[in-house]
């Protein structure tokens, strides 16, 4: 489905900016993309953007948050961090050998943290990043949720 509209096409109005709770939220992929992108001090290197469906802990409220995963060395525990959280890495598994077919859909838990950042315009804004992805929650009988 495209984002975009013809000259003719019906445009209702579009559910606004949620900005959600700094704290634990649930994650659902809803998007994922391969590009390549120049990412400052990493340079130029492949990331991996993804789309999420953030749920707060603190409020219920639903939000998209994008996050960038450099495929990169200096990062890359945050690549352990994401496959932890969707359950395709065990901590003291080895090397990690991503499933990127089974990354769409995926879903686990993060912590968001807010970013201030200054508009093209001079006004101050706000948005939602994901400050780290956590561990899946572990019952007595070692199933994770």
């Amino acid at each position: 489905m495209s984002d975009t509209f013809g000259w003719n096409d019906e445009i209702e109005e579009g559910s606004g900016f949620t900005l959600l709770p700094e704290g634990p939220a649930a994650f659902t992929v809803k998007e994922f993309s391969r590009e390549r992108k120049e990412m400052g001090k990493l340079g130029e290197c492949n990331v991996a953007v993804l789309e999420l469906e953030c749920t707060s802990d603190e409020d219920g409220e639903t939000a998209d948050v994008t996050c960038n995963l450099p495929l990169h060395r200096k990062v890359q525990f945050k690549l352990f961090q994401f496959f932890t959280a969707i359950g395709q890495r065990q901590h003291g598994a080895g090397p990690l050998k991503p499933d990127w077919s089974k990354v769409g859909g995926a879903s686990g838990r993060c912590l968001l943290s807010t970013r201030e950042w200054t508009g093209r315009d001079g006004a101050t804004r706000y948005s939602n990043e994901v400050e780290r992805f956590l561990d899946p929650e572990v019952d007595d009988s070692g199933f994770s949720f």
